[in-house]
């Protein structure tokens, strides 16, 4: 029993010098968990991902709070529940607070909503933090186009 502290410091060492693991996480809304090929589906199609499943570890029990697709999306990036989000719903209703709200903000409420993402953090933004280059695209988008994030690791200025 001597040695063990030491073997325990070796196997450990070992352990940090080995290389991050890739994570590729995709959500994508509207789906059912069976709707892919690697999921038993038995008319569609999902070769690509049938592949990158196979060389993988899936986890295939996912769990949200809540079943509207806004406020469990941010539940799952930021672990967070929707009352800590503020994001309860898909849409901001077009009540008069709301457009006070914009009014104030300069934002519509739509942006306001999903600027709640950099106020609590998120995975993508947890991830880059540890050393992994980070994508993020949503179709929830500003007027511009798509909303989209790269995050590139710690240094990153695309980060703030």
């Amino acid at each position: 029993m001597k040695h063990f502290p030491i073997l325990l410091a070796i196997v450990l060492t070992g352990f940090t010098q080995a290389k991050p693991p890739n994570i590729v996480i995709i959500l994508s809304d509207d789906q059912s968990w069976t709707d892919y090929g690697f999921m038993g589906h038995p008319e569609i199609k999902t070769p690509h991902l049938d592949r990158l499943a196979e060389e993988s570890a899936t986890f295939t029990r996912g769990y949200v709070p809540t079943a509207l697709c806004r406020p469990a999306l941010m539940s799952i990036a930021t672990e967070l529940y929707a009352h800590q989000t503020c994001i309860t719903g898909n849409d901001p209703a077009p009540t008069p607070a709301n457009k006070a709200h914009e009014m104030a903000e300069g934002k519509t409420a739509k942006e306001i909503l999903i600027s709640n993402i950099d106020r609590h953090g998120a995975l993508p933004k947890w991830l880059s933090q540890e050393g992994y280059f980070s994508f993020q695209s949503t179709p929830f988008s500003p007027p511009s186009g798509p909303a989209q994030r790269l995050f590139q690791g710690p240094a990153s200025e695309a980060n703030s």
